[in-house]
């Protein structure tokens, strides 16, 4: 099978029809042959490395190690080693350096106070590769320290539980196993880590240690589930997620559990208020779907999509009670909780037709990727024809979050990476935070061992800021639609200025797939394009001249 199918379907999946230009889909404010927002997600790097097996598992955002003016990450494998990159323009592909853990999950946070970013990471003991002795787990920190190496070798602290313990605990392969929190607002980060007690019985906990200049490898606090799970059939702490609900200066603790192997109806998180004075109490909501809503667990998140001072819970799953179409349900908080949590705002399919896109994959908070001094969101949508695929909308932090202003996307069986998009920092030194797509992580020598790294840009401001079109500007395609065979179209642009101007073709996953820089020869603009590696599907075609952009949509049928 040619290795284009995969994507020309994913394009066909968006519902566009020639004969319909400027329907729009009933009660949605996105037309069905809307233009993408205005910028496409740059890919820059595809970093590879088949030397390391089960390689770019799991990744976190370490700062400016250096001081170079370039911010660095670190990249953990299956296999209990943690790679840590540098930032820089070109960028290494090599890791400068290594420390050990980070086959459960690597994170990263400010534990002791001085204000540089430290690392954690915990290694997941049941992977048969890496085994942990007598089940104890490991969690290792390792404080940023001046000079080179920033972290390591050894660890400045190490976690063990007791023997078959598994602190660490394994949760899932998109949400690593420590979550940072400041639980009790004293300004130190705070680890929050599952665990699997198996000496006497089977209990599933959550265990949490308070960082500070005194932080120990003692647990502060235990989260148990009731009625305790005491059955492998029972699970509890399946996921995390950690935030400031309320505003109060405390992070708050979210932790899912469900009663026999997640049946549906029989999931729930239980939110426990962090504050000033912590101990162990009963949570204080419970979130469960037969009092109105369960958000679910590994596709949900808790940022504060609004920028408004609190966060909020973003569903990105498909069963969520109630749901339109695709739309991701969002819970918007305040400084006062109702007593049961239900969705009261959404961010809109943006198209939301039985042959466009279905349903959200995972939310994916992010940096600032748009400069606009506010975290970010992206978004995956599944698509009817290649469920498979991930096309990605960038939704900006603040009032205008609904709408995205951005797009781009991976097709995992040709790309290699699974779905997420996930925070590194300004890697590229241009003054916009930029993101990574992580690798499926297998022990072969194979293309799946790698991370691609995104750019974010100022162009991925709001659509107040977008480029507006010139009034009297056009642009039109012939033929279209292109019949199959045909390997060359006509563009033609009228209303431009005298000079030059950038042409691009792209598929709607937003890659490059032809450019070209074309004289206008007057006020307008006749160029033969090649579309010989063109194949059915849908394709935008893009004229930008200064603050001049049109958009058209070719059809190859």
């Amino acid at each position: 099978m040619n290795a284009r199918i995969p994507i020309l379907l994913l394009l066909l999946a968006t519902g566009l029809s020639p004969g319909l230009p400027g329907q729009q889909h009933e009660n949605n404010p996105f037309s069905k042959t809307a233009d993408l927002p205005g910028w496409h997600i740059k890919l820059w790097e595809d970093v590879i490395h088949y030397d390391h097996p089960y390689f770019a598992q799991w990744s976190a955002p370490l700062g400016d190690t250096n001081g170079d003016g370039y911010d660095d990450f670190a990249i953990a494998t299956g296999l209990d080693t943690t790679f840590i990159f540098l930032g820089g323009d070109p960028f290494d592909h090599e890791p400068a350096y290594f420390v050990y853990g980070g086959s459960a999950g690597i994170n990263s946070g400010d534990f002791n106070g001085d204000g540089r970013m430290d690392l954690v990471t915990a290694r997941r003991c049941q992977h048969p590769a890496d085994p942990c002795p007598e089940n104890r787990g490991q969690i290792r920190i390792y404080y940023q320290r001046t000079g080179e190496p920033a972290f390591g070798p050894e660890p400045d602290l190490l976690i063990e539980g007791g023997p078959e313990e598994y602190i660490g605990a394994w949760m899932d392969a998109t949400r690593p196993t420590v979550q940072v929190l400041d639980f009790n607002g004293d300004g130190y980060d705070d680890i929050v880590t599952p665990a699997i007690d198996k000496a006497d019985s089977i209990d599933f906990k959550a265990v949490l240690y308070f960082g500070g200049a005194e932080m120990d490898a003692v647990a502060d606090l235990e989260f148990t589930a009731e009625p305790p799970t005491t059955r492998m059939s029972d699970h509890y702490v399946s996921d995390i997620l950690v935030g400031d609900l309320n505003g109060d200066g405390c992070d708050d603790l979210l932790i899912n559990g469900s009663r026999v192997d997640h049946i549906r109806g029989n999931e729930y998180w239980r939110l426990y208020l962090g504050n000033r004075d912590p101990r162990p109490a009963e949570p204080d909501r419970v979130l469960r779907e037969i009092e109105g809503w369960v958000p679910a667990f590994i596709f949900s998140a808790v940022m504060d999509v609004d920028s408004d001072g609190y966060a909020d819970i973003v569903n990105s799953g498909n069963e969520s009670l109630h749901r339109p179409r695709g739309d991701v349900l969002v819970f918007r908080s305040g400084p006062e909780l109702p007593v049961t949590i239900l969705p009261n705002d959404s961010i809109p399919n943006y198209n939301p037709d039985p042959l466009g896109y279905q349903w959200p994959q995972r939310a994916s908070p992010v940096g600032d990727m748009n400069g606009d001094g506010t975290p970010d969101l992206m978004m995956p949508w599944q698509t009817y024809f290649y469920p498979g695929s991930s096309a990605y909308f960038f939704h900006p932090g603040g009032p205008d979050f609904r709408r995205p202003s951005g797009f781009g996307g991976t097709v995992p069986e040709q790309d290699f990476v699974k779905s997420g998009m996930y925070d590194v920092g300004d890697v590229n030194g241009d003054g916009y935070d930029d993101v990574v797509a992580l690798g499926k992580s297998t022990g072969e020598r194979v293309r799946n061992n790698c991370f691609q790294l995104r750019l974010g840009s100022g162009n991925l401001l709001t659509s107040t800021a977008r480029v507006p079109p010139v009034p009297d500007a056009r642009l039109m395609l012939s033929p279209n639609p292109l019949p199959v065979g045909v390997t060359h179209f006509t563009v033609r642009a009228t209303g431009l200025a005298p000079g030059y101007a950038e042409l691009s073709v792209r598929d709607l996953l937003g890659r490059e797939l032809g450019t070209a820089r074309v004289a206008t020869g007057g006020n307008e603009l006749t160029h033969r394009f090649d579309a010989g590696a063109l194949g059915t599907g849908a394709y935008l075609v893009t004229i930008r001249q200064g603050r001049t952009l049109l958009n058209a949509r070719i059809i190859v049928e």
